[in-house]
């Protein structure tokens, strides 16, 4: 990520006012673990041009990563009035529901965004997570089991192992 920092910044040298830029600047920052950072170029980016969903996208993994959920909120709700059928948001949206402990509305984004991309990793463990949530234990650990096993280095190797075995135990 450091690397694609550096080459972001250099192309902004070039192009300050290029909002595909400060996205993947922006993007960069969020895998190197600086939200504050990648906040500012979002913000950027959006004032910039704000037809990009993926701006908004950005911004609310900052806000998320910064512990601001109503922000991070708005921000996927103002990408999904751009691109309604944006399975990133919804996925994004039912995480931010979830932390929010809006169970219902979560499990509603992560339905929505199954419907468009049926094999999301993200939002099948999301929707596990809703399950227990519901006391539907036994289809939650069908689901975060499908989940894990299906990756293709084998389920230990799944960066959402971790997490399921925090909600279902191992």
């Amino acid at each position: 990520w450091t690397q694609a920092i550096a080459d972001a910044t250099e192309a902004l040298r070039l192009d300050s006012q290029n909002a595909g830029y400060l996205v993947i600047r922006g993007k960069s920052y969020l895998q190197g673990n600086q939200p504050k950072s990648a906040l500012v170029d979002f913000q950027e980016a959006i004032r910039l041009d704000s037809r990009r969903p993926e701006a908004f996208i950005g911004r609310a993994r900052s806000y998320l990563a910064l512990h601001n959920d109503v922000e991070a909120l708005n921000d996927v709700n103002a990408a999904l009035s751009l691109e309604p059928q944006n399975g990133t948001s919804l996925t994004l949206r039912g995480i931010i529901f979830s932390g929010m402990k809006r169970w219902d509305e979560a499990g509603a984004s992560f339905n929505e965004a199954l419907r468009i991309r049926p094999d999301d990793p993200q939002a099948k463990l999301g929707r596990a997570l809703i399950f227990g949530q519901q006391g539907q234990m036994a289809l939650g650990i069908q689901e975060a089991t499908e989940v894990v096993t299906n990756h293709p280095k084998g389920p230990r190797e799944n960066k959402l192992y971790k997490s399921s075995v925090a909600v279902f135990g191992s």
